[in-house]
Parts: C-alpha cells; sequence; structure tokens
C-alpha cells in the first residue's frame, strides 16, 4: 500500500480483520489520525511501515510491544509522539523512529535486542511548533554499545550529551552518525578500530563516520588515518585543540570496481573545519588545503 495516495484514519478492521497478516507497509500517504491498538492483535506481524505520514500521530500503542515477532517497525516524518518504548522487541532488526516527535530519554534495554541491525532515533531536523518535543536528550545508554549485529547507528540532531561509550563488541558496525549534539570528551580508541577492517569483496560497504558538531576535545588519534575505505567522514565543529596527523590530509577513499581497488586523492579541507586548531599545518599548505581548513 506504500506511496498509494490513501487518505484518512487506520481503521480497526485494517488489523482485525487480518489477524495472521505479516507485513504492512503504509509509507508515504495522508494517513491521519493515530496507530490503533487494534494493531496488537497482529501476532504474526513482522514489519509496521507508517514512513511520510506527516500527518499520522497520536502516541505509540504500549501494547505493541507484545508482538513478539516484530522485526521492522518504521515511523520516520510521521508526528507519532511520546517516549521511546520501555519495553523491548526481543526479534527486531530495524527501528527507525526518526524525524518524527519522539522525546526524553533513551531506555537503558538494548542489550535484548541482540538481533538489531539498523537503529535511527534521529531527532527533527527544523522543529516543528511542538517545543522540544521532538528531540531525546540525556546520555547515550550503555547497553547501545553491546549489540553485536548492528550496522547503522544514527542519533543525530537531538540534545544528547554525556562521553561515547566502548565500542569494541560492536563487530559489525559500518554507519555512525551522531553529528549535531552535545557529546563530549575524546574519541575513543576502540571506535576508530571498528572502521579499519578490509572491506571484502562480497560486503563492499564502505562506512560513514559522522561526529561533527558536538563537543568533542583532545587530539585526533593517529588510527584516523585508517580509515582506508570510508565514504564519509566528519569531525568539524568541534573542541580539538591539537593538529590532526599529518596522514590526516593525505586521506585517499578506496573504490571497489568489482575485480580490483582503485585509489584516488579525497578532499579534506572540509573534513575538521570549525575546530579550536592553532591555525593550519605547514604540511596542510604544501598539500593544497586553504588557508583556513577548520
Amino acid at each position: 500500500l506504500i506511496n498509494n495516495g490513501l487518505k484518512g484514519a487506520l481503521p480497526d478492521s485494517l488489523f482485525t480483520g487480518l489477524p495472521d497478516i505479516q507485513r504492512i507497509n503504509i509509507g508515504q500517504n495522508q494517513i491521519v489520525g493515530s496507530i490503533p491498538r487494534a494493531i496488537c492483535s497482529c501476532s504474526t506481524l513482522l514489519t509496521f511501515a507508517a514512513q511520510l505520514n506527516r500527518n499520522l500521530g497520536g502516541s505509540l500503542p504500549s501494547c505493541i510491544t507484545g508482538l513478539s515477532l516484530l522485526e521492522e517497525l518504521i515511523l520516520e516524518m510521521t508526528a507519532v509522539t511520546g517516549t521511546i518504548p520501555t519495553t523491548v522487541f526481543p526479534k527486531i532488526k530495524v527501528l527507525i523512529l526518526s524525524n518524527s516527535r519522539f522525546y526524553g530519554t533513551i531506555p537503558d534495554h538494548w542489550q535484548s535486542m541482540a538481533d538489531l541491525k539498523v537503529l535511527i532515533l534521529n531527532g527533527c531536523s527544523t522543529p516543528p511548533n511542538v517545543g522540544p518535543h521532538c528531540k531525546l536528550h540525556g546520555t547515550i545508554p550503555r547497553s547501545m554499545y553491546t549489540l553485536p549485529n548492528l550496522f547503522l547507528w544514527s542519533l543525530q540532531q537531538n540534545n544528547l550529551n554525556g562521553t561515547l561509550g566502548d565500542f569494541q563488541n560492536m563487530k559489525k558496525l559500518r554507519e555512525v552518525h551522531f553529528n549535531d549534539n552535545k557529546l563530549t570528551g575524546e574519541l575513543p580508541g576502540p571506535l576508530y578500530s571498528q572502521f579499519q577492517k578490509p572491506v571484502h569483496r562480497e560486503n563492499a560497504t564502505r562506512g560513514m563516520f559522522h561526529m561533527e558538531n558536538n563537543q568533542f576535545s583532545g587530539r585526533l588519534l593517529r588510527d584516523i588515518c585508517r580509515f582506508d575505505f570510508m565514504k564519509e567522514v566528519g569531525i568539524q565543529g568541534n573542541k580539538f585543540t591539537a593538529y590532526p596527523p599529518k596522514c590526516f590530509y593525505e586521506y585517499t577513499q578506496k573504490n571497489y570496481t568489482g575485480d580490483k581497488w582503485e585509489v584516488f586523492p579525497k578532499p579534506v579541507e572540509c573534513l575538521a573545519k570549525n575546530n579550536w586548531l592553532p591555525g593550519i599545518a605547514p604540511w596542510a599548505i604544501k598539500m593544497g588545503a586553504k588557508a583556513h581548513p577548520f
């Protein structure tokens, strides 16, 4: 039912009349009202996606966490409001609640969602007239760092604070989007190591690492130069107080073309701008960086 010009509220019969339904995708329509509690009668439901229904509001029914087989819950760009559910989805693989009206702190229960691969809890980029109720605040729960299968982790454009945790057990992590928060401290060494693994032929996905517009400080470890298969790196708009290592200005990206790697220069002048750095490093000038790359 995706992008079919559907209008109006969701009827209870959509759920009660199809008790064995497994997948519902009503994204990109003009649905209004709220998600009815009748959804909880669909005990076999694997996917519920209602993205890009900007007038679909109300709160998420609390009973939805009782859908023990649910694998995908996608409510991106809706008007659904409330806090992140405090009860776990034991089989969840994709959880996207971004650019809606979720607020409050992030609950600390993620260790029970070991199958989770995609977690996107972005705040709203241009807040509507809903006061502060479209951004999360507080710290990132330590249980989030225990998700062994997480591939994409995005918490951007919230009001999260505190320091980062230990990424060592997140062996499959390839995309991190923590930009535009109020995170502090230094970037931990184990985080760099997540992006140093070679990309194999059968999995040529290049990573993304976005930490810009926070309050990170300290030195950038030399390990950042080993991001040799990264697609995007963003660290601008922080409080790093020492020059990045020289190798940072020699940053290259590798493009897998099917049977070989092609290596070519990647522009670096925007990667670290707007930090608290004293001028410009001499080797950066020699490599063609602009006068004020930071």
